[in-house]
């Protein structure tokens, strides 16, 4: 409970802001959005198109999450040690102003550290185990693989490679449902 409250006591900053969308039926705030964009985007000049392809991949964060949440990972005690004492390091070290700052790293830390156990759990551990699916997919996209210019024999060859781009169809595929599965509204 405690967790709960120390989160959204921290997001109030926000609260004002207005929210340009839902994930989940959870608000998602211009400032949350904008800083996230402006600190994974830098200086780089805005366009409609790099501005459309951040809003996806932000909204597939926040499916993320919402999948994590679902799965009650918020709610692990090492979860919640870990944002305790993230949290406390933060506000140790932080001036009273910068409580808008201080509110979006914890939401960064909060959203980065979710999604990274469920895309672990989802994604990574599976491609990695399933050696069956591995082949399979391998044997699909023979095509696209060379070793020094040549097709491999087989799929050790080319396995790290094969991983990677079997990890990416297998997140395609989780992000696709996840987009069945939870609601996404835009204002």
């Amino acid at each position: 409970m405690f967790f709960a409250f120390s989160f959204l006591s921290c997001m109030a900053v926000q609260a004002a802001d207005s929210v340009i969308m839902t994930v989940n039926g959870k608000a998602v705030t211009k400032a949350e959005f904008e800083y996230s964009f402006n600190k994974n985007n830098g200086a780089e000049a805005i366009d409609k198109r790099s501005l459309d392809e951040y809003i996806v991949l932000f909204q597939n964060l926040k499916l993320k999450v919402a999948e994590a949440e679902a799965q009650g990972l918020d709610t692990t005690a090492m979860f919640r040690n870990e944002w305790q004492e993230y949290r406390s390091q933060l506000l140790d070290n932080a001036q009273a102003s910068d409580s808008v700052a201080i509110a979006n790293l914890l939401q960064e830390f909060y959203d980065g550290s979710l999604s990274f156990e469920i895309t672990h759990r989802e994604v990574w551990e599976k491609a990695a185990k399933d050696t069956g699916g591995l082949t399979q997919f391998f044997n699909k996209n023979r095509s696209k693989y060379t070793v020094n210019g040549k097709k491999p024999k087989s799929y050790t060859e080319v396995r790290g490679q094969v991983i990677t781009d079997y990890q990416d169809f297998l997140e395609k595929e989780w992000l696709a449902q996840l987009r069945k599965k939870y609601v996404i509204v835009e204002y």
